[in-house]
């Protein structure tokens, strides 16, 4: 991620960010488990409708966190709480619109922003993975230098297809994912590139390592009501 730019969130806020955010990652982490034991099982025992189920579920899962977790750092960047309400983002959008005429106008917006951050992080990460191959910083039969080259140039369709997929897997109900969208397709195109963006965002301070799960406030303390005693109740 670049360094932050815009209105600077105050330090409270940030904090609870960044939380947010760590939140986010485990999120996307448990989902990315469940999807590869689910696609074990899958390999082992053959294809069901159940095994299919659940490893669709968990698959969309992990593709709803991770694009929600690259939202989040994406607005941590410029420090706002939320993209959308992002003073310079809103400034660009405006000077993209003016370009246009007519339809094409409504087209631009907020979303067309990050589906470019998003082609760039490929980008950026599938090069910076082949630099450190070509210095020896990794190693290159772990991490192989046709898997990164394969990914470039990147594909321009990748930002508004994980994005138009986030929202209809994972986010609204239509008619739609039934028929019409191809998860196996978009599996077979992108997931390299989701399994880059995801181990890549995943450091020690987002919890990778983490043995136990922090305390997220709220978050954790979710149904702690019912470890609490009865105020009725004697104590002997």
């Amino acid at each position: 991620m670049r360094g932050s730019s815009g209105d600077e969130m105050d330090s409270e806020t940030d904090r609870l960010h960044c939380m947010a955010i760590r939140h986010e990652y485990l999120r996307c982490k448990d989902a990315f488990e469940l999807f590869v034991a689910q696609g074990e099982s899958m390999v082992l025992q053959g294809h069901s409708y159940q095994r299919a189920y659940r490893a669709y579920n968990a698959y969309s899962s992990f593709i709803h966190h991770l694009y929600e977790l690259y939202m989040a750092l994406f607005a941590r960047d410029h420090q706002v709480a939320d993209i959308k309400t992002c003073p310079r983002i809103k400034a660009w959008v405006k000077g993209e619109q003016a370009k246009l005429i007519g339809d094409a106008k409504s087209k631009v917006g907020t979303h067309t922003y990050t589906d470019r951050e998003l082609n760039e992080q490929v980008h950026l990460q599938a090069n910076q993975w082949l630099s450190s191959i070509d210095r020896g910083a990794v190693s290159a039969k772990m991490h192989l230098r046709s898997q990164y080259e394969s990914m470039l140039p990147v594909d321009q369709n990748f930002g508004p297809a994980f994005r138009s997929m986030r929202n209809k897997i994972a986010g609204h109900v239509t008619y739609e994912r039934i028929e019409q969208v191809k998860l196996t397709e978009f599996f077979q195109k992108y997931h390299p590139y989701l399994c880059m963006l995801f181990r890549n965002v995943g450091s020690n301070s987002f919890g990778r390592n983490l043995d136990t799960v922090p305390d997220f406030g709220e978050v954790t303390s979710f149904l702690d009501i019912f470890n609490k005693p009865d105020p009725n109740t004697k104590v002997e």
